[in-house]
């Protein structure tokens, strides 16, 4: 880490994915799944094994996350309405309000600047959206909680409301992280937080046709059976070996700060 310089934080968050599911976190050492780069993050720096997320849930495990504050202090408690639920539940608020100070916003007073590439799932634009909340860039975050809110779902990524500059065909994981790389190569020379909390592997789902071959040739072992989950498995670990790849080719790689977080 350089001495006087801030360095830069890329916080990145999967989706859904299982706590078993990741080669290094396996307690019984399962080789259906490839995580490599994941794996690699995990050996080269600090694995975090008790550390549990502040919600079960989509909305409002990301609440805590991005406002600091556990669970029971934000209005945000499940991601639907509680009248389907056994329980009369609480009441629930849909989006973070804009009162609540946020990691982004903290930042960017300290100078950084910030970006967010994905999933928010806590309110829409323009009152409730990423850049009401401290993110000066925002490449298809909204309140939309999966791909399958639009039509097209991973493949087209472009009938997301917030991107509209994807190549014809691709993959929405490759595309948030073609553009994160885009972002560290413009904005390397000052400090930046890039928050890239991925859609995958949250269901529909949806990957390559190769990928899914593959894992379809592949043996199943003890649960580990879904050639499609698997393949989104590994384009994940795919990318963020290459978000790692780029940190090191533009020589930030020592002062930056890389979480991974599901």
């Amino acid at each position: 880490m350089s001495h006087g310089n801030p360095p830069n934080i890329v916080f990145i968050v999967a989706d859904d994915l299982g706590l078993t599911d990741i080669n290094s976190f396996d307690p019984l050492d399962r080789t259906y799944y490839e995580t490599p780069n994941i794996d690699r993050l995990a050996v080269e720096g600090m694995a975090f094994r008790h550390a549990y997320t502040n919600a079960a849930n989509c909305s409002p495990s990301r609440a805590s996350l991005i406002s600091g504050q556990y669970y029971p202090h934000q209005p945000i408690y499940h991601a639907g309405p509680a009248r389907t639920f056994a329980m009369i539940g609480a009441d629930n608020a849909n989006e973070l309000p804009p009162e609540k100070i946020t990691v982004a916003e903290a930042l960017r007073e300290a100078g950084y600047v910030t970006a967010i590439m994905g999933k928010w799932h806590l309110g829409d634009p323009p009152e409730y959206g990423p850049q009401q909340q401290g993110f000066e860039i925002n490449v298809g975050a909204y309140h939309a909680g999966n791909p399958g809110a639009w039509e097209g779902g991973f493949f087209e990524p472009n009938n997301n409301l917030y991107i509209d500059d994807a190549e014809n065909g691709e993959y929405l994981t490759d595309y948030l992280t073609r553009k994160a790389i885009q972002f560290i190569d413009e904005h390397g020379a000052e400090p930046f937080f890039l928050f890239l909390p991925y859609y995958t592997p949250h269901v529909p789902l949806q990957a390559p046709e190769a990928l899914v071959r593959k894992y379809e040739l592949k043996r199943a072992d003890r649960g580990h059976a879904d050639p499609t989950y698997a393949a989104m498995v590994e384009s994940l670990d795919t990318n963020v070996g290459k978000l790692l790849d780029a940190l090191d080719e533009f020589g930030l790689a020592e002062n930056s700060i890389v979480a991974f977080y599901s």
